[in-house]
């Protein structure tokens, strides 16, 4: 929406009703049109289930399918953790998920932190100085702003995302592995920094001279790439082995109620297992809109008023938006210069 012109202009509002869809994204760009709003909202959740049978994998997945969606996809430690309430009844359990081993000559890069820009969750900015090649399964970051493929055994300082530095990232000096890195940052922190752009790198770059200009040494960051992939068919990123885990050998992921971690396991061994399904929630968010004008459009009329919307609509993918007409019949009101009091 342009800016209000420096002259007096008529001001007039109106109400949307925005499904959800890319919430977050959404917001951000609706704070620049919004007079105020109110509403609430929520996304599609996984509703996880027990299945206290002994089955292989294969076996296990059959039921899921036939009866649920799939096995369990665990997407991001919410989903851990609301997996995890299920299997309070089951103690000293091994469960199945909806996790294996898959063979493909290319496994995409992937973040630790599950942010994506694509949309099968793989990383599309990189920085590399030159191409990893099947041993270096883990990413770090040079003092150069350069990317190096390291192998994920190799012991390196590392960089976490913290929400509460200044800076928004802590530099760990210490020399871990990368898993044992990932384990600190999820411990400490939030995750292993994640790099998604060229001006996050340059930022990350300046930092590290900053806080840590006498350390030259390579620095594990959040980018991984491994031969695990979920049943849902999506590269998402989330893991959260046990320490040691995932074996070479094993190619099928369990999970264990006493300690909430995963694990590496044969394939035909029997064991209980979890199933999901998904349930979407649309509910409406209305928010006001302001609009300034200096002249004397007739915002009644339904071509000026559906090319508003269009213009809104184009901002945002996947989200259904339209207008709410009021009691009276009319999309807009000219707004009095009196305090109008906000109601839900």
């Amino acid at each position: 929406m342009p800016c209000a012109p420096p002259s007096s202009p008529s001001r007039i509002h109106a109400t949307i009703a925005v499904e959800e869809g890319r919430r977050k994204h959404m917001l951000r760009v609706l704070t620049l049109l919004l007079a105020s709003g109110c509403g609430t909202w929520s996304s599609q959740s996984r509703v996880y289930t027990v299945i206290n049978r002994y089955m292989s994998w294969s076996a296990a997945r059959e039921y899921c399918k036939n009866n649920y969606k799939d096995l369990a996809v665990i997407h991001n430690h919410d989903d851990m953790m609301e997996m995890t309430k299920a299997t309070l009844n089951f103690p000293l359990s091994l469960f199945w998920i909806g996790l294996r081993r898959v063979d493909q000559i290319v496994h995409p890069w992937m973040w630790s932190e599950g942010l994506s820009q694509t949309s099968d969750e793989s990383a599309e900015y990189t920085n590399w100085i030159n191409t990893p090649n099947y041993l270096q399964n883990c990413g770090s970051f040079l003092i150069d702003g350069k990317w190096m493929g390291e192998g994920c055994e190799h012991r390196l300082p590392f960089i976490c995302k913290h929400s509460a530095a200044p800076s928004g990232i802590q530099i760990i000096p210490v020399t871990l592995t990368w898993r044992e890195a990932q384990v600190y940052c999820r411990l400490h922190s939030i995750d292993l920094i994640t790099v998604m752009s060229e001006t996050e790198n340059q930022a990350l770059e300046e930092a590290i001279h900053q806080m840590m200009p006498t350390i030259v040494s390579p620095y594990w960051i959040g980018l991984f790439r491994d031969d695990w992939k979920w049943t849902d068919q999506t590269a998402n990123s989330f893991r959260d082995w046990a320490i040691s885990e995932p074996d070479k050998v094993d190619r099928c992921a369990i999970i264990t109620n006493t300690i909430v971690k995963m694990a590496a396991n044969s394939c035909e061994a029997a064991h209980y297992f979890i199933c999901y399904n998904e349930i979407e929630e649309k509910r409406e968010q209305i928010v006001k809109v302001e609009i300034a004008s200096n002249s004397d459009l007739e915002f009644s009329d339904a071509v000026l008023s559906e090319a508003i919307l269009t213009q809104i609509q184009n901002k945002f993918e996947g989200v259904n938006i339209q207008w709410r007409i009021h009691p009276d019949g009319k999309i807009f009101h000219k707004k009095e210069n009196k305090k109008i009091k906000e109601e839900c």
